[in-house]
């Protein structure tokens, strides 16, 4: 299983739903300006989409769109509380905003690391916001409709463009192995043990080098645990599992080694490693760790596919939120409800999205 791929589905999610938020607010708009007296429901509606693409993205990780989208909602809130003035002029500055967070959102369907220069239209923005802190200045806007705030900054990841195919998702039971040793010998018997115990595809690899062309080669595979030996020419175990953590991050390596240093050991440690065996070892005792190590893998995996499912729902259900209407105080507590569990969906997922 690749992480990145299962962070790319939830990314993709909320692109797809916030296309459609954006086109709604392209609807409202018309209405703005052929309505006028219904200006002020109009920009409600506006407000609680812009609130809600703001949560959600700064959630899938789009910090830099948020970051847009707040100051949108900003100026929303303005008018909404008739601190600003609905002019022609100001219509015009919505639907310019409103274009620009269509932009954003096409640029990153293509690449989720798009960047747009939006200082300018922002400048304008929080010139007619002021500089009051805009948190204490829609505060109470934002309680209503359980807004949802995150911290502004996150670890940046290294992700794939958003137009490359996501692979087709491998389900846990179809467990793989991956082997790393160049004794040829114990290569070969290491791996048939661990076949006929777990019923498990091994793949084998001589070095570090050859394990991470096998790992390339092999992507459509659900690799679920490495075991590699230390010493190996052309590439040794530590400088393999170096190169493998910029990629799989939280893949569980089982290293052995009988020429362990006491430095090699904080290394293993430092690069998260699952377990270490000390040659010579039992196989028995080899098998027990794999298992152990498929087990924790599995537990990860349904979490991710759980904050999938997670956040897919909490999209839909805070867009949902946005069109609902104010009409008793039952709908009104049952929002708040529906949005202080959808805050803490967001809240959960965001860490399991950014995490390293």
């Amino acid at each position: 299983m690749k992480i990145d791929s299962e962070i790319a589905i939830l990314k993709q999610d909320f692109l797809e739903e916030a296309l459609e938020m954006i086109e709604e607010c392209e609807q409202l708009f018309l209405g703005l300006e052929q309505k006028p007296d219904d200006s002020a429901k109009i920009v409600d509606q506006i407000f609680r989409l812009a609130h809600t693409i703001k949560g959600s993205g700064l959630a899938a990780g789009f910090q830099d769109l948020s970051s847009f989208a707040h100051d949108f909602e900003s100026l929303l809130s303005k008018i909404g509380s008739d601190e600003i003035e609905i002019t022609r002029e100001i219509i015009d500055l919505l639907l310019h905003a409103n274009d620009t967070l269509k932009i954003f959102v096409h640029g990153l369907v293509s690449d989720y690391n798009f960047k747009l220069d939006t200082s300018k239209l922002q400048g304008r923005i929080v010139k007619l916001v002021g500089t009051k802190d805009q948190e204490t200045a829609n505060h109470g806007k934002r309680e209503k409709y359980g807004v949802f705030s995150m911290p502004s900054k996150a670890p940046e990841q290294n992700l794939k463009k958003a137009s490359d195919p996501l692979p087709a998702k491998k389900e846990m039971s179809e467990v793989t192995i991956l082997l790393c040793d160049d004794d040829v010998n114990l290569l070969a018997a290491l791996s048939s043990s661990i076949e006929r115990g777990l019923k498990v595809k091994v793949l084998k690899a001589s070095n570090g080098r050859q394990a991470l062309e096998t790992i390339k080669e092999n992507e459509d595979l659900a690799i679920s645990v490495v075991i590699t030996d230390l010493k190996m020419p052309e590439m040794n175990g530590l400088d393999f599992i170096r190169e493998l953590r910029k990629t799989e991050p939280m893949l569980p390596v089982i290293f052995y080694s009988g020429y362990a240093e006491m430095s090699d050991l904080k290394e293993f440690i430092n690069l998260g490693a699952y377990a270490f065996l000390p040659k010579p070892f039992k196989k028995d005792l080899m098998i027990f760790e794999i298992q152990k190590a498929i087990k924790n893998y599995q537990t990860q995996f349904n979490i991710r596919k759980l904050a999938e499912l997670n956040f897919n729902t909490y999209i839909k259900l805070a867009h949902w939120s946005s069109k609902m209407p104010k009409s008793d105080l039952n709908s009104e507590k049952l929002e708040a409800e529906v949005l202080e569990n959808l805050k803490k969906i967001q809240g959960i997922t965001y860490k399991l999205v950014n995490q390293n």
